[in-house]
């Protein structure tokens, strides 16, 4: 999460500089211990590494709470928050406040985490169960809808908003993308690959809207009006036009780079990776993708290493680096 200054000038406000905000901030880990650690971090550092920005006062938090191992934690920058997730099913979502961090909010059902994933404006967060039921609430902790999606869905495997706030993308063991609005009503399903789990996906998109939106955009309506019908999605542009891409990631190694959910021609890269990750540059322009290959030494009686390799795509599928 990039750096805010603690004090903010009532007169002026704070504006967002993206040479420092994205250049510095804070870094969040969990560990096995239930312990989340909050650590200061920067790229302004000089050659004999002192850093050419003032460090704030405190640089190392370890907040604790979960009895659990944590299995991930998320940032909503808008807001300030952090949202973490152990394996009993508890989430926290702690706030810093007068120089510490404390838990703000807590939601408990009793069913691991399968994803977890603000909204680009913070107000919204999604949340998907191992069981199936997908909630979508309110920074405040406030319930919007919910539903436990059927059997024959399969199970979630990985859940984002689209660049406008306005659907949900669901990706499932069996390959299916499926798209809710904001009312919780399902308004597409497309199937990328029968029977190849979706793994993870990105828009690359930025992944917060720091500076303030038109109020067209801030004051989109939550709860769904009388006798309306479901809002079909829309390709989604950037401002100069050209539309942004998405990366689904298949368990086979397999990345299709999709304009939207139903795009008939993919580009496919083909990784080769037995196990990966992917994240795109804030500016979109750059697909990281990180993951093991698998190799055979023959002169060690066969036996199977994996080698770690990280790859840089364009978000025309090129590979770059």
């Amino acid at each position: 999460m990039g750096r805010v200054p603690d004090e903010i000038p009532q007169e002026e406000g704070w504006k967002l500089n993206r040479n420092h905000y994205y250049q510095e901030g804070w870094l969040s880990t969990a560990n096995l211990r239930g312990v989340v650690g909050v650590t200061y971090t920067t790229s302004h550092c000089g050659i004999d590494g002192s850093t050419q920005l003032v460090p704030p006062s405190r640089t190392n938090y370890n907040l604790r709470g979960h009895r659990a191992e944590v299995t991930l934690v998320r940032w909503n920058e808008p807001y300030q928050k952090l949202a973490s997730c152990d394996t009993s099913g508890i989430i926290f979502v702690w706030i810093k406040y007068e120089g510490r961090w404390s838990i703000e909010l807590i939601n408990d059902r009793s069913t691991p985490v399968i994803c977890f994933s603000w909204s680009h404006d913070g107000r919204m967060a999604l949340i998907c169960y191992q069981d199936g039921f997908v909630l979508v609430g309110s920074v405040a902790g406030q319930r919007y809808w919910s539903t436990l999606l059927p059997p024959d869905v399969n199970s979630i495997t990985s859940g984002i908003w689209t660049p406008d706030d306005q659907h949900v993308y669901l990706g499932t063991s069996q390959g299916d993308i499926l798209v809710m609005d904001i009312h919780g009503a399902t308004v597409g399903k497309a199937n990328l690959r029968p029977g190849i789990p979706i793994t993870e996906m990105a828009w690359n998109c930025e992944r917060f809207n720091m500076e303030e939106q038109p109020e067209t955009q801030n004051n989109l309506s939550i709860f769904p009006a009388a006798n309306t019908q479901p809002r079909q999605p829309q390709p989604y542009l950037r401002p100069d036009g050209r539309p942004f891409v998405m990366a689904a990631c298949l368990k086979n190694g397999d990345i299709l780079l999709l304009r939207s959910y139903d795009d008939v021609i993919p580009q496919v890269l083909q990784t080769g990776f037995q196990s990966y990750f992917v994240d795109w540059t804030n500016s979109g322009e750059l697909l990281a993708v990180a993951g093991k290959v698998k190799e055979i030494a023959v002169k060690s009686n066969h036996t199977i290493r994996y080698i770690n390799v990280l790859h840089f795509y364009n978000d025309a599928g090129l590979l770059i680096y």
